[in-house]
């Protein structure tokens, strides 16, 4: 979404009340409506773990460590924007809708 703006899919596999979701779409929206845009950079997943469901709970989870390489994005006035390589641990509530997986909500460790 950040690097091409193009928030469909990330749209379709959010439910309306993901905060974390609503407010990636919002940035990388206003990021290219200003003229900006991410540059590509490369991230790796490792750690995965499936949380599932408590008793009578609809939301099962995902946690994993995301560990983003050195990223630098363009505002619309050309200022360029760099973020140091990080590692963070993300926490994702998921539930099945019909034949989909939709995303509830997200944590950030």
């Amino acid at each position: 979404a950040f690097i091409t703006g193009d928030t469909t899919d990330l749209a379709a596999m959010s439910e309306e009340g993901c905060v974390f979701c609503r407010s990636t779409i919002d940035d990388a929206t206003k990021l290219h409506k200003d003229g900006g845009w991410a540059n590509p950079w490369t991230q790796k997943i490792t750690n995965i773990e499936y949380i599932p469901p408590g008793k009578g709970k609809e939301y099962c989870g995902v946690k994993m460590v995301v560990i983003s390489d050195k990223s630098t994005s363009v505002e619309g006035n050309g200022r360029i924007v760099e973020e140091d390589s990080n590692t963070k641990t993300l926490l994702i509530a998921l539930r099945r809708i019909d034949e989909d997986w939709v995303i509830g909500g997200v944590a950030v460790e």
